[in-house]
């Protein structure tokens, strides 16, 4: 039998008192506390260290400048715009132009985006910035877009003002509508605003060539045109031309001109010369006396092409009619028709619909008279300062040029006089110092009729100016001039060189070489060797000539200004690192960014800096890598 006491005695042995609540608390309390400690010196220890290697990071950055040079970096701002759209994951050897513009196209990096906008928010909330150096255009921008807020959304309200507004512009031709008149309200009503009557009229200055195209059967259906555009075109004729007409009368004729134009059955084109047009289609002298009205010439250079004959004398037979009683219908029916092109630009399903839609047809609008725009946005973005920059840019590219020309591309004394005199010719053309000077800019009433027709005749009028003064033309002794968009002046710099010439001095010599190349006044020995550059460039690889001036100039720009220290790698922004050649050549690229992905762009871009040379130094290209490629189209080889 066991013992009782033995069994109590190892019970008593394997006993241990429990510790109370307050002493496990205070454990546990001890145990987080020493590893908070802990963690808290590592961190403290690691921001030591942190703080010690940038410290010591940042001195070296800064002897490494100061070993440079003791001038800073051209232009950090840029440097820092630059960091937020470099792919540096890519290779700039093997693709430089992915490197830049891959992050550009898929975030919409597009400064010009902002600053559009920025030119947006003025010409809703009104609110113009300080000193502008004139406010015509940005006063009428501001109350044009106003004007249209307040009315689209009252349909038949607009329509009444406008048929008034362009009875009143017009009134001179729809008083008396014989075919002479017919076609100047025509003309007037396609060229001028925008509008297009029966017959919609087009002219390119460029060939010349004046288009004809009937467009007559878009009102034969009227039950398809808001009732209120036939009782507005019959009400303004009678009151603002004097001509007594009902809508009804305005219907019968149009259903007369539609059954006779449906009722012809071979329709076709015509091209010719204004004698042929005389023989063969109709009475020339009215179409040139058309033409005189808005500005244009018609003489025996002008190429005439006419979009359906038949459809054309259908129309214009009614107006050789000699019938005065009709003369109110005639006018009537010239007006519905540009009345109902007005409905389709601004009531495409006659319905005006959200305010949205209302904003998105009044920023359309605007779009139309984008010279007015231009004017608004040059008034905004230009300074005096920014235009002498353009000055200087374009002087010292024109010079590089033809340093390039001179030394590479013409020999002969005549080639070199005439070299010298074509160059000398190129002028630069600035918006605020022109400013379309034989075209004012409208003044803005609170009627958007009257703005809409004031602000596209001042479109089409300083269009045409400005053509006339920055196109080519045929005589040798003429003066050319290279117009700067406007989006330049967004771009350009004021504080240093470098940005500016990879952005505005490329764009310049290119011009410039453009109208090297194309020149027509080359001895045969200076034009064979254009040919040669220009087969050079065609054949190799690609099979365009788009290339030439695009490379040139890019080899031509390097030359145009000082680049001291030009592959050195300096501080450029915070910890950031380049050299000026670095920020060249990213600036130049991304200005050149397409909106999309483009293949041919990318190419070019890129077969421009490999043939400028001077790429693969600045990032250290091996001398097999594409942008270290040897272009064999030397400018040099052709001396």
């Amino acid at each position: 039998m066991a013992d009782p006491t033995s069994s109590q005695c190892q019970a008593a042995t394997s006993y241990v008192p429990e510790r109370p609540v307050y002493v496990r608390l205070s454990w546990y309390r001890l145990r987080f506390a020493v590893v908070f400690v802990s963690l808290v010196i590592a961190a403290v220890l690691a921001a030591v260290s942190i703080g010690v290697y940038a410290e010591s990071r940042w001195r070296r950055l800064r002897r490494s400048t100061a070993a440079a040079g003791t001038h800073s970096f051209c232009c950090p701002e840029d440097a820092r715009e630059a960091a937020r759209y470099l792919n540096t994951s890519l290779d700039p050897c093997q693709d430089f132009y992915a490197r830049v513009c891959d992050g550009v196209i898929k975030f919409k990096l597009w400064k010009q985006i902002v600053r559009q906008s920025e030119l947006e928010r003025i010409m809703v909330t009104g609110v113009v910035p300080r000193a502008l150096r004139s406010v015509d255009a940005t006063q009428f921008i501001i109350r044009y877009y106003k004007s249209c807020i307040e009315t689209i959304s009252q349909e038949d309200e607009f329509i009444s003002n406008m048929a008034r507004a362009l009875a009143r512009e017009t009134r001179g031709f729809l008083g008396n509508p014989d075919s002479r008149n017919a076609l100047a309200y025509v003309a007037a009503a396609s060229l001028w605003y925008k509008l297009p009557s029966a017959i919609e009229v087009g002219y390119d200055a460029e060939i010349p060539v004046v288009t004809l195209s009937v467009v007559a059967d878009t009102v034969c259906d009227a039950g398809d045109l808001p009732p209120r555009v036939v009782s507005s075109s019959a009400h303004a004729v009678e009151e603002v031309a004097n001509v007594s007409v009902t809508p009804d009368e305005v219907l019968q004729l149009s259903a007369r001109v539609c059954s006779r134009y449906r009722s012809v059955s071979v329709k076709y084109h015509w091209n010719g010369n204004g004698h042929d047009f005389n023989r063969s289609v109709w009475n020339l002298d009215d179409l040139r006396s058309a033409l005189v009205v808005v500005g244009y010439v018609v003489d025996e250079k002008t190429r005439i092409r006419v979009n359906d004959v038949a459809g054309l004398r259908a129309v214009l037979g009614f107006y050789g009619d000699v019938d005065h009683q009709a003369n109110g219908a005639k006018a009537g029916y010239l007006l519905l028709h540009s009345l109902a092109s007005l409905t389709r630009q601004f009531y495409p399903a006659h319905d005006v619909g959200s305010w949205q839609h209302v904003f998105q047809v009044c920023n359309d609008s605007v779009g139309q008279i984008e010279m007015v725009w231009g004017l608004f946005a040059a008034e905004v973005l230009t300074t005096p300062e920014k235009d002498d920059r353009l000055r200087r840019i374009f002087d010292a590219v024109r010079d590089a040029v033809y340093k390039d020309c001179r030394a590479n591309l013409v020999s002969d004394t005549e080639d070199v006089e005439r070299l010298r005199d074509l160059i000398g010719r190129l002028s630069l053309y600035l918006t605020m110092d022109a400013r379309w000077a034989n075209v004012s800019v409208p003044k803005a009433t609170r009627d958007f009729a009257e703005n809409l027709l004031r602000g596209r005749v001042y479109d089409f009028h300083a269009k045409r100016e400005r053509q006339l003064q920055s196109g080519r033309h045929q005589n040798a002794s003429a003066i050319r001039y290279l117009w700067v968009p406007l989006v330049m002046y967004d771009i350009i710099r004021t504080g240093s060189e470098i940005p500016d010439m990879a952005t505005l001095g490329w764009w310049m010599a290119q011009i410039i070489w453009d109208e090297v190349l194309d020149s027509r006044f080359w001895t045969p020995k200076a034009e064979a060797v254009i040919q040669r550059l220009r087969s050079c460039f065609e054949s190799d690889g690609h099979g365009e000539a788009a290339s030439v001036s695009f490379n040139l100039g890019l080899s031509s720009v390097l030359k145009a200004f000082s680049r001291p220290d030009w592959h050195t790698v300096r501080q450029a922004w915070s910890l950031l690192r380049m050299s000026h050649a670095e920020i060249f050549y990213t600036l130049a690229v991304y200005y050149r960014c397409p909106t999309r992905v483009s293949p041919r762009r990318a190419r070019l871009i890129n077969e421009a800096l490999a043939y400028a040379g001077d790429i693969a130094s600045a990032f250290r290209c091996p001398s097999d890598s594409p942008m270290a490629k040897k272009s064999r189209c030397s400018l040099s080889q052709y001396a």
